[in-house]
């Protein structure tokens, strides 16, 4: 009997994967203070730093507390 692997659980092992890669190489990672993700900071083109979240996506983009953060 084989098991069903969902998407859902694809990208769940994924980003379980990513954590551990990162806390093994050393980088720093912070909770979001709204929903509590595990962040990463990476510095954009302009030199802003940007917090993305363990997909490397832009964390302000999926965060459900992401409007009230602020701006500037």
């Amino acid at each position: 009997m084989s098991t069903v692997i969902t998407g859902a659980q694809e990208r769940e092992e994924f980003r379980n994967r990513v954590i551990l890669a990162i806390k093994v190489m050393g980088i720093e990672t912070k909770p979001c203070s709204r929903c509590d993700e595990p962040l990463i900071f990476m510095k954009t083109h302009t030199g802003k730093w940007q917090p993305v979240d363990m997909y490397l996506e832009s964390h302000l983009a999926n965060c459900p507390g992401a409007g009230s953060f602020r701006r500037g």
